[in-house]
């Protein structure tokens, strides 16, 4: 016999292609529908043929858009979403981040739970600029602490952001790790790197070094494309960037005439690459749990990552699915590569893709977020 159904609204800002939306959406796709009944409501209008929208109102009972622009948001947005809140009388209500689950704080007849998937001093300079970051970060922050102590429930998406909260803020905040659909990310097959090369247009008898998400400059995609060019192995192998982001312009302005460094723009077929390719590198300064380098291993694809404690967090667990090197070193990053294309990559994706399967499946991340949420519902005075 199964209790009371628990409805859960999440808040978004929109539902753009992100990790944190993918993320949302597995844990949604993995609920015991048995239990729980899911809505959303959305703030900001979606951005054409960059939008998750038709695969949330899949699985989702109910989607409330409020089209919203950045500036209505500011003036009015907690009144609009309180007034959205009372049409769906959730139970618990999950904010993606902070801004939208700031404007959750009005409705005081459910649960409130936010997931960080960032530490903000690190994401709001890139996300904002670097003026009016700082400032906002440190708002959230104060924010986050006083509600922490009058019961507010925060989680982080990986025991290294939390560490980092820990240590450099003194606040506890569990974590629940990342977790990847991986029916979307089936290991390659032995003939298949081969088969994908010739259909993607993709140099054959190159080794691949592949990158996929947003080329901003937390991610630091260029010093991935110095490593590559200032290589011994420069002739042997190629880089591809798949991904937008603020910095494409420019990197593929300055790099265009460069033959192995190769820049897909966004692409759909993300999972095809990554089986085509040999090695993920991530250069990146700052993460939650990469969503790429998850989905990258899911593939039987091996990692060279910079030596951040995301990253570490992920080699700690089988430091056989690849190497990492000194964040802004490059002559180790140089070394590094030059190793990797001499090593036994296939054996490396295999046990990247066993790490995935034991670790850090979206079956694990919802079956765990259920956990909160029962504690949540267990927490409520009747």
């Amino acid at each position: 016999m199964y209790g009371k159904i628990t409805k859960i609204c999440y808040v978004i800002v929109n539902c753009k292609k992100t990790g944190p939306m993918n993320q949302t959406l597995n844990i949604i796709k993995n609920l015991d529908l048995n239990q729980y009944e899911v809505s959303i409501i959305t703030l900001l209008d979606e951005e054409p043929d960059n939008s998750m929208i038709d695969a949330y109102k899949a699985v989702c009972n109910q989607c409330i858009c409020l089209h919203m622009s950045k500036f209505l948001s500011i003036l009015c947005g907690k009144r609009l979403v309180t007034a959205a809140l009372d049409k769906v009388k959730p139970d618990i209500i999950h904010g993606l981040g902070m801004p939208p689950y700031r404007m959750t704080l009005n409705y005081k007849k459910a649960k409130h739970l936010v997931t960080l998937r960032n530490y903000l001093y690190e994401d709001y300079p890139s996300h904002y600029n670097k003026y009016v970051g700082p400032i906002l970060a440190m708002l959230d922050m104060h924010l986050i602490r006083k509600l922490a102590k009058q019961g507010e429930y925060f989680v982080t998406c990986s025991e290294s952001l939390t560490n980092i909260y820990r240590n450099r803020e003194n606040i506890d905040i569990p974590y629940i790790r990342n977790g990847v659909d991986v029916s979307m990310y089936p290991l390659k097959a032995s003939n298949e790197r081969m088969l994908l090369r010739k259909k993607l247009g993709l140099p054959e008898n190159k080794i691949i070094f592949i990158y996929t998400g947003g080329l901003i400059d937390r991610k630091d995609q260029e010093s991935a494309i110095r490593g590559i060019l200032n290589s011994d192995c420069k002739e042997k192998v190629s880089l591809i960037l798949c991904g937008i982001g603020a910095n494409l312009g420019a990197l593929k302005k300055k790099y265009i005439s460069e033959y192995n460094i190769i820049f897909t723009g966004k692409v759909d077929n993300v999972s095809e690459y990554l089986k085509a390719a040999d090695i993920y590198l991530s250069t990146s300064k700052s993460e939650g749990l990469p969503n790429g380098v998850l989905e990258a291993m899911a593939s039987g694809t091996c990692v060279l990552l910079s030596d951040i404690p995301q990253h570490m967090e992920i080699m700690s667990i089988d430091n056989g699915i690849g190497l990492t090197y000194q964040l802004g070193n490059m002559k180790d990053l140089k070394t590094k590569i030059e190793k990797m294309v001499s090593m036994d990559l296939v054996t490396m994706g295999k046990r990247s893709n066993i790490v995935v399967k034991n670790n850090f499946t979206a079956k694990i991340m919802s079956q765990n977020y259920q956990t909160v949420y029962k504690r949540l519902m267990a927490s409520v005075k009747h």
